[in-house]
This record gives C-alpha cells, structure tokens and sequence, in this order.
C-alpha cells in the first residue's frame, strides 16, 4: 500500500451496521472513512470521536453521496425509496456504491443496476441477502457454470430464533417473540420478519442471480410463522420433523413449452435429516442444488453488528483494490444479466406437496368420518389421521398428514373445514419440503 492514495469512503448510516463497517475499517491504510450522514450529528458516538476523529459529519445524506471529496458511497441507514435516492445520486456522479439494503435492492435493483451499467462505477450489496454469509459472490461467480435446480434458505434470523426455541423449550409463539426483542433479534414492530416480508426480499435477490429472473415480492406465495403454535413444534417433533421459515425458489419443469418457476415463503415441515433442519437460533444457511456441483449448504450468522459489517466491508475493499490498482469498471463486478427465456411464476395451486393439517374439532361422534369424506371430494389421501385428546372445554386436535398433491385440492379441502360445523377452525397448515 505504500505510496498509494487512501480511498475516501461517505457512510450514510452509523447505527449497529455502521458501528460496525467503523470498527472494521478505521485502521486500514487504503482506505479512510471522512464523511458519515446520521440522523443527529450532535450525538455524542464514543466509537466515531476515538476511530474517526477528523471525519465530517452532517444531518444530509445526499450531501455524502455527492461531495466531491467522497470516492466510494457505503449506504448502511436503510429505507427504499430515499435509499434509492443517495445512491442514484452518487452512481450518477461516478461514484461505486456498497450497500446492504435488502428492501431496496429487493425494490429497486433493476433501475439501480441499470444506473451503474450506465455510468460505469460497481454497485456491491453481499450483505443485503444474509449479512456475513458470502451468497452474492458466489452464486455470480464460483457457481456461473451451474444450472441451478432449487435453493432453499433460512433468511430470517428472528423466526429462525423464535422457532428453534419454541421447539427447543415449549416457548408459546408470543412468548418467543417477547424473548427475539429482548435480545435484539427482533424490531419493535417485527411484522416484516415473522409475517415473512423480510425473507422474500432476500429471496427476490437471490432468484434473479440464481435462475436470472425477476420476481416481485408481490407475486410471490407469502406466509409468516404467526399461526404456529407450541402444539404444532411437538407434533412436528413426533413426526420427525423441525419446522421453518424457508425461502424456496426452484425449476418446476415445463407447461405449455415454458419453464416455470417456483418461488415463495412459508414455514415447512423439514425432515430432520435435511441439513437445514439442525440451524438454530438466528443462524442463517442458504442449500443450494447444481447440476454439475450436486448440493451446498452456506451458513453462518445472518445478522448482527460485525457478520452484516463482514459483508460490507468485503465489497468495499474489493472497490478499494480495484480503485488503487486502475481496474475500476462496472463490468468486473456486474450482475448476471437477466435470462433471455423467461420463465412463467408456477401457479399457487399448480404446488405438489404433501401437507400437515392440524383441526381444532367438536368432540362428537363422526368427525372423523366428515374429515375423511372431505378430503375424498378434494382427492386428498391421507397417510395419517391422529386425534391429540380431548381439551378441557370438549375440543379435539385432529392431525392429518397427506401424501403428495397440488396445492388446489388442499384449498378445496380447507374451504370445505372451514364450512363444516363440527370442525371448529383449521388451526394450522404446513407444507412439507421433502
């Protein structure tokens, strides 16, 4: 490094990521943080007064974006529209940015990436996806000659945390989220995590690297952990099953001559011997299958103050390196273009799986036989029925497993539980990922 220029970074953000990204690049020759953005400037940070003494900090985070003093933009603040704002701002002045905002990559990735093709300069954001965890680069570079088949990830290291002790200490749900905010692994208002939100982000990312295809959160199959209960962590447990919030996006053959693809978010059913089924608390692992590499597993912390710097400042020094040795382009760190043959979003009811269908029931004599005739008019098959006792106030839970069928006929049933007098709510409804 010697004779060579430091790198001026701009921070727009100085909270738990930002501390972060500080720690880990205040002492680095090649680089020199000189402008940060935050909400209060006039907050005394014990951590920016003794690393970044001579650093300008200022309540505008366009000023950092656009200061002619700043060489690389790092966006670690959050949000989607204003985000995309700083950093349109400072790729249109020439300047790389590195951020890990997921919502609005998840968001505004298209126009983004766009706007750094157009302007040559590196738009980096690892960290978006599963802080520490490296997915980005590798599903870009190291698996390029793969067909990729299906990924599958625990992206949410709130639910993740909240299920793996509901199953690990009987926790109620509101319980294991009163725990998950304790200990700062879930937001005041958590509804993003555990209604599914902030994974499908992730996972929008990781199928436009991964199958080069665009999908909206929107049109993707969303569900949350909201409806699962400690009853469904021990019967999961008796079946031989962990339960999980998974990212799901995979090749589902052909119709009508065009590929399809599956994407979406719900917990599942997961064998135990899957690899998934053994990440706990807020661990992340994203299970990749390649034609040619067979299956990965990555895994690592998903979150958190230094894993989620780990990936920022990977991407910056990758900048840093490029800037210092006269290799700055957009195309050595651009994203794989999106797939010339687009591939049609599966339809929800064109789903095959098998399903767990937990009923809350009168305790009266024939529900059995309703539930079985029930699920005969949906062309559902049964591989078992087990009812878990009677409760207290003359209920019963009746548990069904399924054997493998289209989503569509699970609704039809389901329609036809909710409607029938004897069955008093259909408390619970799994997927499982074999």
């Amino acid at each position: 490094m010697s004779g060579k220029t430091a790198i001026r970074l701009g921070l727009i953000g100085c909270g738990t990521v930002g501390r972060g990204v500080v720690a880990l690049l205040a002492n680095r020759p090649d680089c020199q943080i000189t402008h940060i953005a935050v909400r209060s400037p006039e907050k005394h940070r014990d951590f920016m007064a003794e690393e970044l003494p001579q650093a300008t900090v200022c309540q505008d985070p366009m000023a950092v974006a656009t200061h002619p003093d700043v060489d690389v933009l790092v966006e670690v603040a959050g949000g989607v529209d204003t985000a995309e704002g700083w950093m349109t701002a400072a790729l249109k002045a020439g300047k790389p940015v590195v951020t890990a905002n997921k919502d609005c990559m998840a968001t505004h990735g298209h126009t983004l990436r766009a706007c750094a093709e157009q302007h040559n300069v590196p738009l980096l954001y690892e960290a978006a996806v599963a802080a520490g965890i490296p997915l980005v680069a590798p599903l870009k570079t190291s698996l390029a000659a793969n067909r990729i088949t299906r990924l599958a990830g625990i992206l949410n290291g709130t639910c993740n945390y909240m299920l793996t002790r509901m199953a690990q200490e009987g926790w109620g749900y509101s319980h294991a989220l009163e725990q998950a905010q304790a200990k700062g692994f879930a937001e005041a208002d958590p509804t993003n995590d555990v209604g599914g939100k902030d994974t499908a982000y992730k996972l929008s990312i990781l199928t436009r690297l991964a199958f080069g295809q665009s999908v909206s959160v929107d049109d993707m199959l969303l569900e949350g952990i909201t409806t699962i209960t400690d009853t469904d962590m021990q019967l999961a447990d008796e079946f031989g099953f962990a339960i999980k919030l998974l990212g799901i996006a995979q090749s589902a053959g052909e119709a009508l001559d065009v590929p399809n693809l599956d994407v979406r978010v719900h917990p599942v059913l997961l064998a135990k011997t899957h690899p998934l089924a053994s990440v706990a608390n807020e661990f992340n692992a994203l299970w990749v299958q390649g034609h040619a590499v067979g299956e990965l597993m990555f895994y690592g912390r998903g979150a958190g103050e230094l894993p989620t710097a780990s990936g920022v400042c990977g991407d910056v020094l990758s900048v840093v390196a490029a800037m210092q040795g006269g290799a700055l382009s957009h195309t050595a760190f651009a994203d794989p273009a999106l797939s010339n043959t687009p591939m049609a979003l599966l339809p929800v009811n064109d789903i095959a799986s098998r399903y767990y269908i937990r009923l809350v029931t009168q305790d009266t004599p024939g529900v059995v036989g309703t539930i079985g005739t029930i699920c005969g008019n949906a062309g559902l098959s049964l591989e078992s029925v087990i009812q878990q006792g009677v409760t207290n106030d003359g209920h019963a839970n009746i548990v069904l497993m399924t054997q493998m069928h289209m989503e569509g006929q699970c609704q039809q049933a389901l329609e036809a539980f909710n409607a029938c007098e004897t069955i008093e709510s259909v408390a619970c409804m799994l997927r499982v990922l074999d």
